[in-house]
């Protein structure tokens, strides 16, 4: 017999529940295990403490306490889980509007540029290649003409 079936064991026999042969494995086992000869000293002792003293009487309203005990700790772990359903929801807002945002800035490098577009990248390209100093105001009064040139 090992410790881990001794110590089961030890509950057995404690409540009368065991073979003879049972018992004197057990009995064989703490010759031989200190470990297990003080649990099962520390065993016994509670045993009989438990055995000899004075029975308590229960509440009269046992069952209610109970009850509402397994209640509350029902109540508990709906209100636990309910709440992560609820934080999972306010991380996942953030996250799938930031999802949406990612998508959109996608789609809008994706959209073809209109010959206005080239125009002004063109003027501006060549500005800065000349060494203009501020060449914004250039670059938009000259796409400002192109629209109204194009309006006539």
């Amino acid at each position: 017999m090992d410790c881990k079936d001794a110590r089961d064991a030890m509950s057995w026999v404690l409540d009368g529940l065991v073979t003879v042969d049972k018992r004197n494995e057990l009995a064989k086992h703490l010759q031989h295990c200190p470990g297990c000869r003080g649990e099962w000293k520390l065993m016994l002792s509670i045993h009989y403490a438990l055995r000899d003293s004075q029975r308590v009487p229960l509440p009269y309203d046992l069952t209610g306490i109970v009850t509402e005990r397994i209640r509350a700790k029902e109540r508990e772990r709906v209100l636990r889980t309910a709440g992560s359903w609820r934080w999972r929801t306010i991380t996942a807002i953030p996250l799938l509007l930031a999802a949406i945002l990612v998508a959109g800035l996608w789609q809008s490098t994706n959209v073809p540029l209109r010959e206005a577009d080239y125009l002004s990248a063109h003027i501006t390209r060549a500005l800065a290649e000349t060494g203009s100093v501020d060449t914004t105001p250039v670059s938009v009064a000259l796409l400002g003409a192109y629209y109204a040139s194009d309006e006539q």
